[in-house]
């Protein structure tokens, strides 16, 4: 079985002209703050240790790896967008 984390937050940077996702995050039960590499984020998803999901508008959206022209993204399941680059920015 796999941990579930909730994704609040991410971390972006311009590509060539490209919004890109490097870093997610969210808080863990005691409430503290984590943020992980899009990196270390991928290997969990390979490896089936973690599941990711975001909530939006009252739903939840599965996050997975997709392949894309600009390589490998992590992207929220079953939007026309990806809300993860719709997420507030990591705290720091």
């Amino acid at each position: 079985m796999c941990d579930r984390y909730q994704i609040l937050y991410s971390s972006k940077k311009l590509d060539k002209g490209v919004e890109t996702i490097t870093h997610i995050g969210g808080k863990n039960a005691l409430g503290q703050i984590w943020s992980i590499k899009l990196e270390q984020a991928f290997d969990g998803l390979r490896s089936g240790n973690w599941e990711f999901f975001i909530n939006m508008n009252r739903q939840t959206f599965k996050v997975e790896i997709q392949d894309s022209e600009h390589g490998l993204e992590i992207c929220s399941v079953g939007t026309e967008k990806n809300l993860i680059l719709e997420l507030s920015d990591c705290p720091r």
